[in-house]
């Protein structure tokens, strides 16, 4: 009895004294404590974090003004952010202790300076006055930033410098943004040109000369006027439809014996001029064409129609086509190149069309609905109507707009050249967006518009085959057109 008592007395000791080493143990570790201290001046903040540096902890410190915007931060116990202007701020710590007990604490203070500087209005201003010889002396106007916190950028337009070549009207944009703001501005202006070294540009004038080879090769030349003044023009040839050239004197072998239309559109921004002829050529000393008239087309919502379930089809039929059956999949037909059909009812259909040539033979292409339809028994996506369009006559535009916006060549092989013109004298960039006709972005850019025109090559050869959708939105307007590639 005497030795089971004893040894219940030394259990209760034993645990007695791992219940105290415990207790000893926990009051030992170190809690998270984010607090801090902070000093102010006229235009700067220091910080102090409450617990003393050691091995084991992170800080983590972040000032944000009262826009939200994350001016910076700093690791240590201590950190200082200088030069600020007047207003409230807010200071975060964070700590993240190994041993701590939770080991990540945050905590937050705000803190006003005043007595220092306002920041000033993120604008941009300048004046200017014309000198000799092209010469434009520009004068920056924007508020002063004491700080040196905003940066300045000149934009002279169609030159590199402010010394302009050729007389004309030009569009000089001063660019301003703050770096603790994170704002952003500009201010344009126009500059008439009157004393330039090089004086005044000829008008456009497209034109050229070619000549046939052997075997359907055809050499061109461009006699276009202006192109040797500036060397600034774009050329962009169009032998046959889907198939052209940017180079200024281009050579393109023609497959098949047959009359083509041969075209040269030329854009020069810094002339601010356009200008397009065509001649016709026939080719007779290389292979007849075959009798086999082939088509292929292309399914897609017709963007500028807001009702749903407004279809197009952008046909390529080959040179052998001369009429052709296009059966809508709902046991009716109609004949015709470009015609135009109503269902009943909208819903999912195979379209078929069936071309024929005049040496008699034809050929007969369907489209599966999975190629063009975006989603399965999606109401919006059923065809109700389907236009069959020309493509090759051009791409539709918003008429609302004095803003002239064309593509050439359409369809093309993937490169081809966006032109626009007489655009609103108030209007210095266009934002331009290529879809594909899932809705997906292929292409995307922001152009500069000077003497209120633009012309950009764009290449997209690497894409495949279709109907792309393109978007250019200047200010407020948008313009909504429809290339076609096919190669």
């Amino acid at each position: 009895m005497k030795t089971s008592t004893k040894k219940k007395k030394s259990l209760k000791i034993a645990f007695g004294i791992a219940a105290l080493f415990l207790v000893l143990n926990q009051t030992t570790v170190a809690q998270c404590d984010a607090s801090f201290t902070y000093t102010t001046s006229s235009s700067s903040i220091s910080a102090t974090a409450s617990t003393g540096t050691t091995s084991s902890v992170d800080y983590i410190w972040s000032l944000t003004n009262s826009s939200g915007q994350n001016i910076g931060g700093s690791g240590g116990a201590y950190t200082s952010w200088a030069p600020l202007y007047n207003g409230t701020y807010t200071v975060s710590l964070t700590i993240d202790s190994a041993s701590g007990t939770p080991s990540t604490c945050t905590s937050a203070q705000t803190i006003t300076i005043s007595g220092g500087t306002n920041q000033p209005p993120c604008t941009a201003g300048f004046t200017y006055t014309l000198g000799t010889n092209g010469l434009v002396m520009c004068t920056n106007t924007s508020p002063s930033d004491p700080f040196g916190n905003t940066s300045y950028s000149w934009n002279w337009g169609t030159s590199s410098t402010n010394t302009y070549y050729y007389n004309g009207t030009y569009t000089i944009t001063l660019s301003a943004s703050n770096s603790v703001d994170g704002c952003s501005t500009s201010s344009s202006q126009t500059v008439v040109i009157t004393n330039a070294t090089g004086g005044t540009l000829p008008p456009c004038n497209s034109n050229f000369t070619y000549t046939i080879g052997v075997g359907g090769q055809v050499s061109f030349t461009s006699l276009s006027t202006d192109t040797t003044y500036t060397g600034n023009s774009i050329y962009n040839w169009v032998f046959e439809p889907g198939q052209g050239s940017n180079l200024k004197n281009p050579t393109y072998t023609y497959p098949y014996n047959g009359v083509y239309s041969v075209s040269l559109n030329i854009t020069d921004s810094i002339a601010n001029c356009y200008s397009s002829t065509t001649q016709t050529i026939s080719i007779t000393n290389t292979a007849n064409p075959p009798c086999a008239p082939t088509v292929s087309f292309y399914m897609h919502k017709d963007s500028l129609n807001p009702l749903p379930g407004v279809w197009e089809i952008s046909p390529s039929y080959s040179s052998q086509v001369s009429s052709a059956v296009w059966f809508w999949g709902d046991g009716t037909y109609t004949a015709g190149l470009y015609p135009t059909h109503t269902y009943s009812v909208a819903g999912q259909y195979s379209v078929c069309v069936k071309v024929y040539s005049s040496c008699g033979d034809s050929s007969t292409t369907c489209q599966n609905d999975s190629l063009y339809r975006l989603a399965q028994n999606n109401s919006t996506n059923s065809v109700i109507q389907i236009t069959v369009i020309n493509a090759t006559a051009g791409i539709k535009t918003n008429a609302h707009e004095t803003a002239q916006v064309s593509v050439y060549p359409n369809p093309s092989a993937g490169l081809f050249t966006l032109q626009l013109s007489n655009v609103s004298a108030n209007a210095s960039k266009a934002q331009i967006s290529i879809t594909n006709i899932l809705g997906e972005v292929i292409y995307t850019s922001q152009e500069q518009i000077t003497n209120s025109t633009l012309a950009k090559n764009i290449d997209l050869q690497n894409i495949p085959n279709g109907a792309y959708f393109m978007k250019v939105t200047i200010g407020d307007k948008t313009f909504t057109n429809k290339t076609i590639i096919s190669k």
